[in-house]
């Protein structure tokens, strides 16, 4: 599980931080290279981790994540099927 990550390139997409799904995070993420934020971060990780529940909840959700190849290229053979077909559905 990637705790702290600064948002960029695709961490800033796959990584979901719990103040923008309300509790329902994965990892927790910082937009500027600032220590300030770097230590903000960290603040909000470690009252995370104090409420147990919360933390499993949160390391199940980034556990069940499916990131493989197998997934993106059955993603990619539907929009390329769509592209050819001409539709938008």
């Amino acid at each position: 599980m990637k705790i702290l990550i600064i948002a960029t390139g695709g961490l800033k997409d796959t990584v979901i931080d719990p103040e923008e799904k309300k509790g329902q995070g994965t990892g927790f993420k910082f937009d500027r290279f600032q220590a300030e934020d770097l230590v903000e971060g960290v603040k909000r990780a470690v009252k995370i981790f104090e409420l147990p529940d919360v933390w499993q909840g949160m390391m199940w959700k980034a556990m069940d994540q499916d990131f493989s190849w197998h997934r993106s290229a059955k993603e990619y053979l539907r929009l390329f099927e769509r592209t050819l077909a001409g539709g938008d559905n």
